[in-house]
Order: structure tokens, then C-alpha cells, then sequence
């Protein structure tokens, strides 16, 4: 058992001799190329970056629960049962209230962060002109 350790211990110390020969060459390297250093957490670059992922993640919520309102909101219009609209949404809402979940806490992760949506809010859309979640979408639309 001791021996079994002891070769441990020698592998460990050999492998970490590599580790530091490794950063050592690429600091060399990297002196040598004259690269940036990397970002650091908290510098500027990694918040705005840091600032894009959030506002990315938020975005794709947002087209997830226009994707599945929409396509209720036609499939209810195409069946000419929007005045049922509500129970036939409900229904089939697992996947709405899910996303619908998703997008809230992206939309407070945000800064500043954005008002949360609820199932309540969505149940009173029985036209697509009712559904002001679009103006919320990335300018490019």
C-alpha cells in the first residue's frame, strides 16, 4: 500500500513539473507573439461579453414562448375556437408554462431586468395583434 502511494505521489509531482513546463512555454510564447493577456472575471471585456450571453439566453426564452403561443394561436383560429381559446391553451400548457418559466427568470437576470410573464397573462391572448411580447424582440426582426 505505502509503495502504491509513493508511485502516486511521483506521478502527481511529474505531472505538475509538466503543468508548470506548460505554462512556461506558453507565457514564453505568448511574450513572443505579443498577445493580450486573457480576460479577467470582472474586467471589461468579460462583462460585456458576460452582458451579451444574459441578453442571448433571455432572447432565445422569449422566442421560445412566442414560438409556442403562436402556434396555439393559430391552431385555436384555424379551428375557429378562440372563444374557447382558454381551456384548449390550458390543455396543452405544459410546454407554454415551462417556457413561460424559463423566460421569467431570464427577464430578471437581465440589467435592467425585464417584467416577468405569467400563465394568467398569456390565457387572455386570443389574437396574434393581442400578443405584445413581440415588441419585445431583437430589433432585427
Amino acid at each position: 500500500m505505502a509503495a502504491a502511494i509513493n508511485q502516486a505521489c511521483i506521478q502527481v509531482d511529474l505531472v505538475y513539473a509538466k503543468l508548470q513546463n506548460a505554462e512556461a512555454l506558453a507565457a514564453h510564447l505568448q511574450g513572443q507573439l505579443g498577445l493580450k493577456l486573457p480576460w479577467e472575471v470582472g474586467g471589461e471585456e468579460y462583462m460585456h461579453y458576460k452582458e451579451e450571453a444574459t441578453l442571448s439566453k433571455y432572447h432565445e426564452a422569449l422566442d421560445e414562448v412566442e414560438c409556442l403561443v403562436i402556434m396555439h394561436l393559430f391552431e385555436l383560429s384555424k379551428l375557429r375556437m378562440s372563444q374557447t381559446g382558454n381551456k384548449s391553451l390550458q390543455w396543452r400548457s405544459k410546454a407554454i408554462q415551462k417556457a413561460i418559466a424559463w423566460y421569467s427568470i431570464q427577464a430578471a437576470v437581465l440589467n435592467p431586468s425585464q417584467s416577468p410573464i405569467s400563465w394568467k397573462d398569456i390565457t387572455h391572448y386570443t389574437l396574434l395583434g393581442e400578443f405584445n411580447l413581440l415588441w419585445h424582440t431583437k430589433d432585427d426582426v
